[in-house]
């Protein structure tokens, strides 16, 4: 009696929601080396993982070594003239390959005049809400309330926090998707670009499916596999080369927006089971 041959198990697939697909290998330095790439950006010769913008006084670094899930990836700081802190955002280890492309493309096409967003919700929240996202209100830490939407699957969450703490600056804009021991979260100050919120905050609402090789993906938690779909994912249409050093400046050899997830601007969201 002949047995079946073992099913061909596919090497890339797609993962849906896209915001629990987190980082693959090797996003987090693609996205630092295109953002290093563009015109004005220039890396630190001590801190090969650290590019500047001069006239724009802004300062951003990786970590591409992060492994813990409390340690920040990548960092963004925008300095004033006194040399204080204007705005600053942390996208922690974890966060999606689709949102760190978003952030740096937003990062590399902001305006000279990037004022904050001075609404009193949050920014594309009708995106959000056309995909599903449901608003709420609540103190998941009593010493520092939010409020924001979370989405259909309870799995992600966009928020701004409603504490005086927070509306004075540190962690106003909140994004975070997962369960306890395997989440990934980001953060921006209250005076960050609207811009950069606005990147995220679609990134977060999108459904186009994110695309992995199947070795990449995490071993999810059993709590969310009901929410998790991979299935095979279509054939590339062409590979997209990697980012090599040269010199002092890392370049990539594909553009910033020929970069997979830097086509139209996706949607991805972020919030907890609650």
């Amino acid at each position: 009696m002949s047995s079946r041959p073992p099913a061909e198990v596919p090497d890339r697939v797609a993962v849906t929601p896209p915001y629990l697909a987190f980082t693959s290998p090797n996003a987090l330095r693609h996205a630092f080396n295109a953002l290093a790439a563009q015109p004005g950006w220039d890396t630190l010769p001590s801190a090969p993982t650290v590019v500047v913008h001069a006239h724009r006084r802004m300062r951003v670094s990786a970590h591409p070594a992060a492994s813990n899930v409390h340690q920040i990836a990548l960092e963004a700081e925008c300095y004033s003239r006194s040399g204080l802190v204007n705005w600053s955002s942390q996208l922690r280890t974890g966060v999606p390959d689709e949102l760190l492309l978003a952030f740096a493309r937003s990062l590399a096409t902001l305006p000279d005049i990037s004022p904050p967003y001075e609404g009193d919700g949050i920014p594309s929240n009708d995106v959000l809400q056309a995909a599903g996202w449901t608003p709420y209100s609540e103190a998941l830490d009593p010493d520092d309330p939010t409020e924001g939407l979370g989405s259909p699957d309870g799995m992600a969450d966009v928020a701004r926090s409603i504490s005086p703490a927070g509306r004075d600056g540190g962690h106003f804009w909140r994004l975070s998707a997962g369960v306890q021991g395997q989440m990934w979260s980001a953060s921006l100050s209250r005076d960050a670009p609207v811009s950069l919120v606005n990147a995220l905050v679609r990134a977060m609402a999108s459904n186009a499916p994110a695309i992995r090789e199947r070795t990449h993906l995490l071993h999810p938690d059993p709590d969310l596999a009901p929410y998790l779909a991979v299935v095979p994912a279509p054939a590339p249409a062409g590979r997209v080369l990697a980012a090599t050093a040269h010199s002092r400046r890392p370049v990539l050899a594909a553009p910033l927006e020929s970069l997979p997830g830097l086509g139209p601007a996706p949607e991805p969201a972020v919030s907890r089971s609650r």
